[in-house]
């Protein structure tokens, strides 16, 4: 297959950012984020949810601007890359939905409970799923390798990852998911089960429903 030039995007050097500033292991601050809002982000679909969480796009993005709006991520993400990002996200999110038609519906419901054992069940749910979307649209593009617990290291090692399509910024993308702590399961230099906990209880007071 011809291959375009290879291109080294600023969202590596964001997770680089991420990864050396231990940045995306739970709220800078410890606050849950804005109280505001609960009516609304009930409104809010799974995928909406999904897509802010974890791309930091969409109507739901400002719930998690505790993480996609510190200044130093915001430098190394730049306006340029988007485009791509927009493009990864919808095809992460497509995909996933194809694996699983039910996903992102359980999503929206589960994220809202308020339980943190449910919500802890599908941060790993939802990282499973992920990483599955991210490796069949590496298959689909017919890019060899598989994201996984020896990829991740490689980049917090400092190893440059080269991409050239919208599906490798979703990798990239991927990887930096993973040091929000979706799931101690990666088991990557940054985890900890305390970290995961935080994110969690972050997670079920954020969203909540009203009572």
């Amino acid at each position: 297959m011809k291959r375009s030039t290879l291109k080294l995007t600023s969202a590596v050097t964001a997770f680089m950012t991420f990864s050396t500033f231990g940045i995306g292991c739970g709220p800078a601050d410890g606050s849950s984020g804005p109280s505001a809002g609960i009516t609304q982000n009930q409104a809010l679909s799974g995928q909406n949810l999904f897509k802010g969480m974890a791309f930091g796009l969409g109507p739901a993005a400002h719930y998690f601007d505790d993480l996609w709006q510190r200044p130093e991520i915001k430098a190394k993400l730049g306006d340029e890359t988007l485009a791509k990002r927009e493009e990864a996200a919808e095809a992460v999110i497509a995909k996933m939905s194809a694996l699983d038609p039910a996903f992102f519906e359980r999503f929206g419901n589960d994220l809202r409970s308020g339980n943190h054992l449910v919500i802890d069940q599908l941060l790993t749910d939802t990282r499973e799923l992920t990483v599955a979307a991210a490796n069949a649209l590496r298959k689909d593009a017919g890019q060899a390798g598989e994201i996984n617990a020896a990829a991740l290291q490689q980049v917090e090692a400092g190893l440059y990852l080269y991409v050239e399509t919208a599906v490798a910024v979703a990798i990239v993308l991927i990887l930096i998911l993973t040091q929000i702590d979706m799931t101690p399961v990666m088991e990557g230099p940054q985890s900890s089960q305390l970290q995961r906990d935080v994110w969690v209880d972050m997670l079920a007071k954020r969203f909540a429903a009203a009572e």
